[in-house]
């Protein structure tokens, strides 16, 4: 064999074993946007049906510290139902499509919650479409009137058991229950 096609011959080899090795070993995975799945749905969180644990025994419900932890349920409706801004509607409101959970804990105080800081807690949350049967969860930071956030979906059950992606969560106001309303924009991957 000629030097030159030697040559050749030794450099396709070599690459044909890295190939070999980066497939074995797990290259870059590629995902197809085409066939990844968005929605958007608003939840009014309901105030009515809020239970604390503060860290600072005896803390009134209106004051946060650090460390404090929440549970809260709320009431989904299709996207774009809710309005920006002070509104009166509340969870009882017609026209829900599901029921939210979220288990929180808070990572500013009362002054930093009143000036707007955000992020104002990490949580774990629960989307049932309308029950559990149906459902998809989703962990990252809660943001302030007026701020978002990215949040990670982890997956879910019934249709949704194999869905991962991101779900953009926008803190659009308050309610008639003194508490938040949300708009989350899912972008579910392609579980193909």
């Amino acid at each position: 064999m000629k030097p030159r096609l030697q040559r050749s011959a030794t450099i396709m080899f070599l690459v044909s074993i890295g190939l070999l090795v980066v497939a074995l070993i797990g290259g870059p995975t590629l995902t197809r946007a085409e066939g990844d799945k968005t929605f958007t749905v608003d939840v009014t969180e309901d105030c009515n049906n809020a239970h604390v644990n503060p860290v600072v025994p005896g803390e009134p419900f209106t004051e946060v510290t650090p460390g404090d932890t929440i549970v809260v349920t709320g009431t989904i409706y299709p996207g774009g139902t809710l309005k920006p801004g002070s509104q009166s509607n509340l969870p009882t409101d017609p026209g829900s499509i599901g029921n939210w959970l979220s288990r929180a804990v808070f990572i500013v105080d009362t002054n930093q919650f009143n000036n707007g800081e955000s992020p104002i807690a990490f949580a774990t949350m629960l989307y049932m479409f309308p029950h559990d049967s149906k459902s998809l969860v989703s962990e990252g930071l809660v943001p302030n009137v007026g701020s978002r956030t990215e949040r990670a979906v982890l997956g879910g059950t019934g249709s949704y058991a194999s869905s991962t992606g991101q779900v953009r969560m926008e803190n659009i106001g308050t309610n008639g229950t003194g508490c938040f309303n949300y708009r989350f924009s899912f972008r579910l991957k392609d579980q193909q």
